[in-house]
């Protein structure tokens, strides 16, 4: 067994709020669905795109003028992104993904008259299991919170600020689940995969899943395990098979209710250990999510944290085997 040694190390942060399609398969820098924090340039999954129509649902909270603008935001998002979309005030149909919201937070600035916003959003196949959850903060003007908001403009402009960074994701999270033709590797097709950065993958130390502590559930430490096991094998990294492994991941959950409302702030610590134990660097996730989702959504969760928290640890192993290299 590796033992763990702390010493200084490379720390990186990305958001809780991330997809994990199992379907994903690596290249040099591992493919995600979506940037971090909604940076532009995301990869899009080379395939074809789904006849199925998303209905883009009014946040839940939010005056209706402002819900409606944003969710004509994010629909008229997922269409430049070709991904059939449409608003959906009255509900989503039978057989619809749906994307739907709720304001977490509300804080009121007398001094600017504005508002500070926070809302949950959250992508769920037909079936109803969650794709991928994301969410936004902005400071938006307080005259707009108002069922008699009448300014186009300004509502467009405060929509575009608040939902805009999350369309890139929930696009290519909805992209993810177009099927592949049969016989093929369920993710980027083999031969879209440049070989020199499938064989970089490859060069990668062996990884072995160490400790998880802290999450929710009677097994939820070996559910975020194989979460993550799951989502190294579909990247391409290689998963030591012996009792020697070259590198080890682990990752310690904490839980916490927030003061004064219905959250709870959730915080994933994943570690990089090398063969001698000593540590390579972190990644560091932290979330707000409605109180008690993670306890009850603790299995698909744990995928869409592992489907996150990747894009951060491919590199810390990157950085390994450049080490070691000659």
């Amino acid at each position: 067994m590796l033992r763990r040694r702390r010493h200084p190390a490379l720390a990186l942060t990305v958001p809780v709020a991330a997809l994990i399609a199992l379907g994903l398969a690596g290249c040099g820098e591992p493919h995600r669905p979506f940037g971090r924090d909604g940076e532009p340039g995301a990869t899009l999954l080379v395939r074809p795109l789904t006849g199925v129509t998303v209905a883009v649902l009014p946040v839940e909270g939010m005056p209706r003028p402002l819900a409606a603008e944003v969710a004509d935001v994010l629909a008229d998002g997922f269409a430049a992104r070709e991904v059939p979309a449409r608003v959906a005030m009255t509900g989503a149909l039978a057989g619809e993904p749906r994307l739907f919201g709720q304001v977490m937070n509300l804080v009121p600035d007398a001094d600017s008259d504005t508002l500070l916003v926070d809302i949950t959003l959250e992508l769920r196949e037909p079936g109803g299991r969650p794709l991928m959850i994301q969410t936004l903060r902005d400071r938006i003007p307080g005259a707009l919170w108002s069922t008699a908001a009448a300014d186009a403009d300004q509502l467009r402009l405060a929509a575009e600020r608040l939902a805009a960074p999350a369309v890139a994701g929930f696009a290519s999270a909805e992209q993810a689940l177009v099927p592949v033709p049969s016989g093929e590797h369920e993710g980027l097709s083999q031969k879209a995969r440049p070989q020199a950065q499938s064989a970089a993958l490859a060069a990668l130390p062996a990884v072995a899943l160490g400790d998880m502590t802290g999450a929710p559930g009677g097994a939820g430490n070996q559910v975020l395990s194989a979460a993550m096991r799951s989502v190294l094998r579909e990247v391409g990294v290689p998963l030591a098979l012996s009792e020697a492994p070259q590198a080890q991941v682990t990752a310690e959950v904490a839980l916490a209710p927030v003061p004064g409302n219905a959250q709870e702030r959730i915080r994933v610590v994943w570690r990089v250990l090398d063969a001698a134990g000593d540590e390579v660097g972190t990644v560091a996730q932290e979330n707000l999510l409605p109180r008690g989702y993670a306890e009850q959504n603790w299995p698909d969760l744990a995928f869409l944290i592992a489907g996150a928290a990747v894009d951060g640890v491919v590199p810390l192993l990157q950085q390994m085997a450049a080490r070691a290299a000659p």
